[in-house]
């Protein structure tokens, strides 16, 4: 066995080195000629007996690969056009149909997106979902570094015949000056790429542009994507690694968080009869398609607002019979009411406690489409009973303008010697135990009721 050679010379000069006590624990050590580790030492592996309790380490949980469909590839125009063509033709019957059920309808839709969508811009696999992902690599990178791959193996092979040798090693040689030429001019295009962002967002669109740069800055940091919880602590205090346990943990707090009490019955709205609202034009699907913002992480249902942007008339067309089954039967699909939570880090307190995370729910987009074309009915009425003194979650009216008004006032009054009364109310979690009935009577009341 040797672990190095140059022509007819050979040596074993690499080792496994371990503890004189594991000494008998070694079980067979091989040496693999064939990996390609950019050295021209041969990669040395030893396997080890399972060892005793206090020798092993914590073990690895194994992250299952996901599959991941490219739909940034449906921003190109001809990858678009394809997508539209086929989706057009899979989901002819269920333009044509009538007796479609929303459930039905849904299912057909959903698997029809996802499967085109799948055929044309193919998939990635993710062995570590919070891994870092190099923007340039494509599949003309990974073309030519299998042509390298292919070309050690042949200069390893070639290595008993002095003849071959020298072509195999040019060969080799002039492989791994294209990748490296390849990878350099990747990065290149990247970074150029960017570079047209910033230039063209640092005007026209500010809030891109920060958006942008703290991307950027999570990146050089190794942040992004990082949303793994390894340990964390339970009600006791005690720290818990199992996945299993772990999963656990976070059920019982997120229940527990969102927990609210429906003992009271709805007894507001009997009897109430909303006043009778046309049906949903495909023009406000249109409209609301077009807000979609591109690189949105997908829900339950794995559709994404490229696989919606992308389809164009067609997908507006199919909506447009989805969404007023939804509206005349008062039913949405189930898939519509499923969130994926993902807890984030607030960035403050210890990070095995559970509720130093906020929950993010990542929620079905065409669910969200729907409701932004509800929202925006809704807004139409309460917009001109809602006094203009009132900012904050209202479009153009931040609370910019009253922050400064306040502070105004206050110098006013500490220069005149007079007192100013404020109420701050910070309600903890609010938004997360509200009890909806009650203020959906309450909006009754003022805007439809009344």
């Amino acid at each position: 066995m040797y672990t190095w050679q140059r022509h007819t010379e050979r040596s074993m000069i690499d080792f496994v080195i371990v503890d004189e006590r594991l000494r008998t624990k070694i079980k067979d050590s091989r040496v693999y000629r064939g990996t390609n580790v950019g050295s021209d030492h041969f990669l040395v592996i030893a396997r080890i007996a399972r060892l005793a309790m206090k020798w092993r380490h914590r073990p690895r949980i194994r992250v299952p690969r996901i599959e991941r469909v490219r739909v940034e590839r449906l921003r190109e125009e001809k990858a678009c056009d394809e997508y539209r063509k086929l989706l057009n033709e899979r989901t002819r019957e269920l333009l044509e149909g009538e007796e479609w059920k929303i459930e039905e309808f849904w299912k057909e839709l959903k698997d029809a997106m996802i499967a085109v969508a799948t055929q044309v811009c193919g998939v990635s696999k993710i062995k570590n979902p919070g891994s870092k992902r190099n923007e340039w690599w494509d599949d003309e990178v990974k073309e030519v570094i299998e042509q390298k791959k292919e070309a050690w193996l042949d200069l390893l092979a070639s290595k008993a015949n002095r003849r071959m040798l020298d072509s195999m090693k040019e060969k080799y040689i002039r492989c791994k000056k294209r990748v490296k030429e390849l990878v350099s001019k990747k990065k290149k295009e990247y970074k150029e790429k960017i570079e047209r962002k910033f230039s063209q967002n640092f005007r026209a669109n500010a809030k891109l542009f920060w958006h942008l740069f703290f991307y950027l800055v999570r990146t050089a940091r190794g942040k992004v994507g990082d949303s793994k919880v390894g340990m964390i602590r339970d009600r006791n205090g005690s720290v818990i690694g199992e996945s299993k346990d772990v999963l656990k943990q976070w059920k019982e707090y997120f229940e527990n968080l969102f927990e609210r009490d429906n003992s009271k019955d709805d007894e507001g709205n009997e009897g109430n009869e909303c006043a009778s609202v046309e049906e949903i034009k495909i023009d406000e699907i249109m409209s609301a398609i077009k807000s979609l913002k591109v690189g949105k992480a997908a829900g339950y249902d794995r559709i994404t607002t490229e696989m919606l942007i992308g389809g164009g008339g067609v997908i507006a067309s199919l909506l447009y019979l989805l969404f007023n089954k939804c509206w005349r039967s008062g039913c949405v699909p189930g898939d519509w009411a499923k969130a994926v939570i993902v807890p984030l880090y607030k960035g403050k307190g210890s990070q095995q406690e559970c509720k130093n995370y906020r929950g993010i729910s990542l929620l079905s987009v065409v669910g969200k489409l729907y409701a932004k074309i509800l929202i925006e009915r809704v807004i139409d009425v309460t917009e001109k009973k809602i006094w203009d003194v009132q900012a904050g979650f209202r479009k153009g009216m931040g609370c910019t303008d009253q922050v400064f008004s306040l502070r105004c006032i206050s110098e006013k009054a500490l220069s005149r010697h007079q007192r100013v009364f404020c109420a701050f109310i910070d309600l903890e979690k609010a938004y997360d135990k509200v009890m909806r009935d009650e203020l959906w009577s309450a909006l009754y009341g003022r805007v439809w009721g009344g």
